[in-house]
């Protein structure tokens, strides 16, 4: 009989509280009608404000703005009410949302200040009609300092100011690179690898060899045009990368590998062409136009082997901002297409230690001769040059920047490293004999 009684007495009173709750929701529903009576009005559905409340890309206030409309104004309600009648809270904004709940709490300041929402101790109330009003600039102890500190003698403050201008600089050069990039690819230039493509597949049997149509463009005077077969001149081969760098540029205009344009008269561009003939080794007809077509498959994107990787071209964020970048192409080209082994660009101490090597091997002391067959880097066995250049890296594996180097920079720094010690242990062998000669 107790338990029967408890039961009933629960039962009244969860009757009780949904008359309770059935009766505020009619009296909220009530002050509404008579509220917005006379208002008009547009619908505005409720999925549109859900949409936006959970949208993520909206600002806190925009969030939160949508959050009170849907459960004040979509429920037939002046605030923002339970399904039970009771007021909704901040918190429970913020358990919705997830947003904190100081963002939450600044955010209904902002709307109170401006005018969208009613200043009300317990309840989130938005205004049928708003007057918008500005709200009062907030001062700090700290922003009013910073005031004073901009008129104090301060370096520090001068240093933030070249700061600040020099951020903004950096942005106008990246938005303007941006530009450049976005019209790059919408031109479709085309380049030198479409171009060999094409008069590859255009040319008759039996036809002019490949390097002959560069007379048929205009670019290579027949003069200079390189032989067809076998090593090329030199003074050939760098007219050929003359007027193959002059066809490069013209595809990428308006970039700064195009500014300036290669002049062969000029000092510093035939020091460029003769680096990057330096790099390649070989003269020949088959590996200067291999490493044209290189230089054009890095722009296009495709690696050895046709793998695809980011495209190069000039005016992309990883493209070359100007012609100097083709010597490092070209030692590249020559390590992949094993045209001259162990060819890596030296360093100043490398050339130094070449130099001593050559002279005493055309010298004709004893010393020399004796050390003539190890002075030369290429003559060394496949097996000792591969120790070498393997000491050579697990040395230089902690120097400040190693990992930020690619993998054919790190051969480039490992073989001069690898040059330089092999010259060194020369040096001090040849000391050590001059010395036991002198003792003797």
């Amino acid at each position: 009989m107790l338990k029967d009684a408890k039961a009933k007495a629960a039962e009244a009173a969860i009757s009780a509280a949904r008359a309770a709750g059935r009766h505020r929701r009619a009296v909220a529903e009530a002050e509404y009608e008579a509220a917005t009576d006379k208002l008009l009005f547009t619908k505005d559905f409720n999925d549109e404000f859900e949409a936006r409340m959970h949208d993520k890309l909206a600002t806190v206030t925009e969030r939160v703005r949508a959050w009170v409309l849907r459960y004040s104004w979509g429920s037939w309600a002046l605030f923002a009410i339970e399904q039970d009648g009771y007021p909704r809270h901040q918190v429970d904004c913020v358990n919705e949302l997830g947003i904190g709940k100081n963002r939450v709490s600044k955010a209904v300041s902002y709307l109170q200040q401006r005018g969208y929402m009613a200043d009300h101790p317990k309840e989130l109330r938005p205004i049928c009609s708003p007057k918008l009003t500005v709200p009062a600039p907030r001062t700090s102890a700290f922003a009013q300092f910073v005031e004073l500190y901009k008129v104090a003698p301060s370096t520090e403050w001068r240093a933030l100011e070249v700061a600040r201008s020099e951020v903004k600089r950096l942005r106008k050069v990246m938005l303007s690179e941006f530009k450049k990039s976005e019209q790059q690819k919408t031109k479709a230039a085309a380049t030198l690898l479409e171009t060999v493509q094409s008069s590859s597949q255009t040319s008759p049997a039996g036809g002019p060899p490949p390097l002959e149509h560069y007379e048929t463009r205009g670019q290579t005077p027949a003069e200079n045009r390189p032989e067809t077969g076998g090593m090329q001149s030199r003074d050939r081969a760098a007219a050929f990368l003359f007027a193959e760098i002059a066809q490069m540029q013209r595809a990428y205009p308006e970039t700064g590998f195009a500014t300036p344009p290669i002049n062969p008269t000029d000092r510093n561009d035939q020091v460029l062409v003769n680096r990057i003939l330096d790099a390649l080794g070989a003269h020949d007809q088959d590996h200067l136009l291999g490493f044209v077509v290189h230089v054009a498959a890095k722009f296009k994107g495709f690696a050895w082997g046709g793998t695809k990787r980011t495209p190069r071209a000039p005016g992309s964020p990883t493209g070359p901002h100007s012609v100097v970048l083709l010597v490092n192409w070209a030692q590249d080209y020559a390590r992949v297409a094993n045209m001259s082994k162990c060819r890596a660009k030296p360093g100043r101490q490398a050339v130094e230690d070449n130099e001593d090597l050559r002279g005493q091997a055309e010298d004709g002391s004893d010393e020399a001769k004796k050390s003539r067959g190890v002075a030369s880097w290429e003559e060394m066995g496949k097996t000792e040059c591969q120790e070498r250049m393997k000491r050579a890296l697990k040395s230089l594996e902690g120097e400040r920047g190693w990992k930020l180097l690619t993998p054919d920079q790190r051969y480039a720094r490992a073989e001069t490293a690898a040059r330089h010690q092999l010259c060194e242990e020369l040096r001090a062998e040849r000391g050590a004999s001059a010395q036991a000669d002198t003792n003797g």
